[in-house]
């Protein structure tokens, strides 16, 4: 049939060249922006990868797919705990009596704040975190075979697939030097002599 869809066995060939693409994919880098007002430091394997606060660093494609993770969850977790605190102050200021029992106070309160898993906030989230692709390492090139499948992927794996070549338009804005000063600075030692010219030139021009 013209419509049927040929079963391609897939060779080890095939596997091995996938996963060396992967790899490579691995070590493109990726710029990323932490809005934070602490810096944030990624901890793979003992190497720390900081990330400065309100400002971007760039970082090998695999720490920046952790940096996303853990900082939405970070982000997500923070802004949780300051709904429920809210919440629990307006029972308190209404004249409300604390809560007894701790499930009670879950179902009031804490399953009503915004969860890491909120589809919603992490596609808000990962494009403010990921700032796009400064380059790509190495230059293979894998073409692999078309595959017809559920799309099974939770949100953050959907949102690292379609920022994953987005490409950054500037460099790094280096620091801004102090601007020197344009006073002119009196030398540290005068001898006699130059004393003596100076006021001379000045007795003249007087």
């Amino acid at each position: 049939m013209a419509d049927q869809i040929l079963d391609v066995p897939v060779t080890s060939k095939d596997q091995d060249l996938f996963h060396r693409e992967l790899a490579r994919r691995s070590q493109d880098t990726i710029r990323v922006f932490n809005p934070e007002s602490d810096d944030y430091v990624v901890d793979w394997d003992g190497y720390k990868h900081r990330i400065p606060s309100k400002g971007s660093a760039d970082v090998p494609r695999y720490i920046a797919e952790k940096y996303c993770r853990d900082m939405t969850t970070l982000i997500i977790n923070k802004m949780g705990d300051a709904q429920g605190a809210e919440m629990l102050k307006v029972r308190q200021d209404k004249g409300m009596p604390e809560f007894g029992d701790k499930y009670v106070e879950n179902r009031e309160i804490w399953d009503k704040v915004p969860k890491t898993n909120d589809d919603k906030l992490i596609k808000d989230l990962y494009p403010k975190l990921w700032i796009g692709l400064v380059n790509e390492f190495g230059v293979d090139y894998v073409d692999q075979k078309a595959e017809t499948h559920v799309d099974d992927r939770n949100q953050e794996e959907k949102m690292l697939q379609e920022l994953a070549n987005k490409r950054v338009d500037e460099p790094i804005s280096p620091p801004k030097a102090a601007e020197d000063s344009k006073e002119e600075k009196p030398p540290l030692y005068v001898s006699k002599k130059d004393q003596l010219a100076k006021e001379v030139t000045q007795d003249d021009v007087s």
